[in-house]
């Protein structure tokens, strides 16, 4: 019996230390990913010769996503860039006018995939925890959520949130403690 409560001590102190990694990242990560991929487009141009490289370089574009292949460039730019092509006289085509929509329609598709069983082997998740509604990331909101019902959950082992700031889009960033004494200061 004593060697089971140390057994499940152990699991869920792992359980909760790579949860509180997990989290962490997703808060401080997340929000640079979605703010940049919902202002974004996908364009395909027919770039021919090196000066129109040589233009294409020098215009400050932020390129993601940037293929270049047998005189064609695919890329993800950014929706406010799109006149420095234009002044630039580089013609493109609007592949997806809206960047996330398109990802989010992709991985909704995705998503179910995995649910029925047809998708990727790799794509399975750590017990507890579901893919996320955005290509199996969470979103801000998901995260929240599952802070708040991993703090119902383990409660003696999970602090109360505690708001330390505010994120660049404006976002609460919460801290919480995980610990055998989450409500006490132990420095």
């Amino acid at each position: 019996m004593a060697f089971e409560k140390v057994h499940l001590k152990m699991l869920q102190r792992f359980y909760l230390r790579w949860s509180h990694l997990c989290l962490l990242l997703a808060i401080v990560l997340l929000p640079l990913g979605v703010s940049y991929a919902q202002e974004t487009v996908e364009i395909f141009s027919e770039v021919e010769t090196n000066e129109q490289m040589l233009i294409v370089n020098g215009l400050d574009l932020d390129l993601d996503h940037f293929h270049l292949h047998d005189g064609h460039m695919d890329a993800i730019i950014q929706r406010s860039k799109l006149p420095l092509l234009d002044a630039a006289g580089i013609e493109y085509e609007l592949i997806h006018d809206d960047y996330a929509a398109f990802v989010a329609s992709r991985n909704r598709q995705q998503l179910l995939d995995i649910e029925n069983g047809n998708g990727p082997q790799h794509q399975r998740t750590t017990q507890g925890f579901t893919l996320g509604s955005m290509g199996g990331f969470y979103t801000y909101d998901e995260i929240v959520q599952k802070l708040d019902e991993m703090i119902a959950a383990y409660p003696n082992i999970i602090s109360s949130k505690v708001n330390i700031g505010t994120s660049i889009q404006g976002r609460t960033v919460w801290e919480v403690k995980i610990s055998e004494n989450p409500n006490s200061d132990e420095s």
